[in-house]
């Protein structure tokens, strides 16, 4: 159980994943990792925090892999947008916020080889 003062709607999880960020209409992603992840946002560790500003919009691909997911040879990819809510320069994050939940992400499979 959370802390009793944490007003979050939804709880965090401790998970590590793979994702890539981009700002609309931008062909490049910056790759990094969730630190934590909930329904509602996450924190994402990358090198090139700096590139984006708060307020703006962001394109994000979650890779859940098949360890996570059930499926046995299959990344589950999840994609959606976020508004940034902040950079966190003493980890090197991006604070996201999702426009929906993460459960309602399309999700797309990518086969490992």
């Amino acid at each position: 159980m959370g802390h009793p003062f944490d007003r979050r709607e939804y709880p965090r999880l401790p998970e590590t994943f793979k994702v890539n960020i981009r700002k609309p209409g931008q062909a490049s992603e910056i790759e990094g990792v969730t630190h934590d992840i909930s329904q509602s946002g996450s924190l994402i560790l990358t090198p090139q925090w700096h590139k984006f500003t708060p307020g703006e919009l962001a394109e994000l691909r979650f890779f859940l892999p098949p360890a996570f997911t059930g499926q046995q040879l299959t990344t589950v990819i999840l994609g959606g947008t976020g508004g940034v809510r902040r950079l966190d320069a003493d980890r090197n994050a991006i604070a996201v916020q999702f426009l929906r939940a993460l459960r309602s992400f399309d999700p797309s499979l990518e086969i490992q080889a």
